[in-house]
């Protein structure tokens, strides 16, 4: 696949190697990748090896692969469409930090639980939109949603596709 590339680095982004994919898409060519809080990368990192070691064999896709980046406020995290066998994710973690510190201060909730939550919630929201495009859907929010919070709260794919 012939991605476009229109990102310009004054420094070197961080590395991108994703050698099981079968296609060449590198966030950095659209996405200000960083490299976000320690803290933030291990919950990503463990919920992305459940989602590889766990939850993509039973769906019958290949590894999925998440990257860091600064979005826009707000912004939280997207799949990148046409990568979907091979999924990548682009998500911040400072945004997601951000809007679970708040929703624990608003209901006196555990901050870093609700972090952990917010970032599970966030990728497997988008996996649903990977298995979207993966089955030619229509892509959801509202399906993509639902996928993720049913696959946090019990730990199940729902096959929605079917």
């Amino acid at each position: 696949m012939n991605w476009y590339k229109r990102a310009q680095f004054n420094d070197e982004p961080p590395a991108w190697d994703f050698p099981e994919a079968d296609h060449d898409y590198n966030p950095n060519w659209d996405y200000e990748v960083v490299i976000p809080d320690e803290k933030l990368i291990a919950i990503s990192e463990k919920i992305m090896n459940e989602i590889n070691t766990k939850y993509m064999p039973q769906i019958g896709m290949g590894k999925a692969k998440a990257s860091y980046i600064k979005g826009k406020p707000g912004a939280l995290a997207f799949y990148i469409n046409g990568t979907a066998l091979y999924p990548v994710f682009v998500i911040d973690l400072e945004n997601i930090r951000t809007s679970s510190e708040e929703c624990a201060m608003e209901n006196d909730f555990d901050c870093e639980k609700e972090i952990y939550i917010g970032i599970s919630t966030t990728l497997f929201h988008e996996l649903g939109h990977a298995i979207q495009d993966w089955m030619n859907l229509y892509p959801d929010e509202d399906q993509a949603e639902e996928f993720g919070i049913h696959l946090h709260e019990y730990g199940e794919v729902w096959n929605f596709w079917e």
